[in-house]
């Protein structure tokens, strides 16, 4: 065989096998395996929420994710991935994109062991613009779960939306059944009897056309959107373990609440009213309200869209020896928007 014929077949093996090795490679943490790993096309996440973390999971098919975001002029970005599944290491990428969210040209920054750990972490100072994150797996058989947390600080970060306030929500509600009168309905088919913010407002204002007939529905159970910060007022001996919030029909009267919180109460041996008609002048010294603070009336106060209230105490001695161990049940009642708060727990001390 010429000499040169060989060197030739020697040339095209060692490119075929160059080729084979690197389409079955399973590291894409390089330029060169982004531009030709199997899984070019990302899993779409969306707008990326700088003010609560986000997860995703590397599948079979998403393989990799991404998320889009926009400043409205300079700030400084912290992108980062944590919360990793057992050998999820993340890679991540930022990029420029466009106004459909691909991205545009060479990253702009690439991380992947932030400090010597799988998560992965930029921090960037940023002009006005669209951008996009992009988190890969390092490699293409990683599967499992992780989370972006991202934060900014700058005067072009998104900033909260914030939730709409008691008076927005009413207005929204009269609207909703303005438009359903206006589609044909009569304001009593119209009248929400089952929302319970659309009875907090008839509380608050029993002059809307439907209230007369969103009034008649009595005590509609209203559930919190997270009572989880109960949790944290405990001590040894107990603490705050059940709340019930419901919706008092309008011109409820506060002995018609206490009557009704009989019925549902501790076995009492004690009933005893208190009235704070200016809120909260100072927190009880025992009780399951003394364990309590300003952040979990506050609490309170946003179910409520009141912080004015009155209470009902009732308890029982559980029987402890040497020591004081009492349940207890305390009624709040805001009677601007007609809210009833049932808080039920334990407390005690040596």
């Amino acid at each position: 065989m010429p000499e040169a014929v060989a060197t030739m077949r020697k040339f095209l093996f060692a490119s075929l096998t160059a080729v084979a090795v690197g389409a079955c490679g399973t590291d894409v943490g390089s330029d060169v395996a982004y531009n030709t790993d199997s899984f070019f096309v990302p899993t779409m996440n969306g707008s990326l929420d700088f003010f609560a973390p986000q997860s995703a999971t590397f599948s079979s098919t998403s393989r990799f994710h991404a998320w889009t975001f926009e400043l409205s002029g300079e700030g400084e970005v912290d992108l980062r991935t944590g919360d990793l599944a057992t050998n999820v290491d993340t890679i991540i990428y930022l990029y420029e994109a466009d106004e459909a969210g691909n991205k545009v040209g060479h990253f702009l920054a690439k991380n992947d062991d932030h400090d010597g750990a799988l998560a992965s972490r930029i921090r960037r100072s940023l002009p006005a613009g669209r951008y996009l994150l992009q988190v890969k797996a390092h490699k293409t058989q990683i599967r499992g779960r992780f989370e972006v947390e991202a934060s900014c600080d700058g005067a072009g970060c998104p900033v909260p939306e914030l939730p709409p306030t008691f008076a927005e929500q009413c207005t929204a509600v009269d609207e909703t059944v303005a438009a359903c009168v206006a589609g044909g309905g009569t304001v009593e088919a119209c009248a929400p009897t089952d929302d319970p913010v659309a009875l907090q407002c008839c509380n608050a204002d029993v002059a809307a056309d439907h209230c007369a007939s969103t009034c008649v529905t009595s005590r509609i159970a209203l559930e919190p959107e997270d009572v989880d910060f109960i949790d944290g007022y405990a001590d040894e001996y107990g603490g705050i373990y059940d709340i019930d919030v419901r919706v008092a029909g309008c011109n409820t009267s506060f002995a018609e609440v206490i009557a009704g919180a009989r019925n549902r109460s501790v076995p009492s041996n004690v009933d005893d009213l208190e009235t704070w008609p200016e809120g909260r002048e100072a927190t009880p010294s025992s009780g399951i309200l003394a364990l309590t603070d300003a952040d979990f009336f506050a609490e309170l106060a946003t179910i409520a869209h009141d912080d004015q209230f009155s209470a009902w105490t009732a308890e029982v001695d559980l029987g402890c020896p040497s020591c004081v161990h009492n349940a207890e049940q305390w009624v709040l009642f805001y009677p601007l928007t007609g809210t009833i708060i049932t808080l039920t727990g334990e407390y005690g001390h040596d």
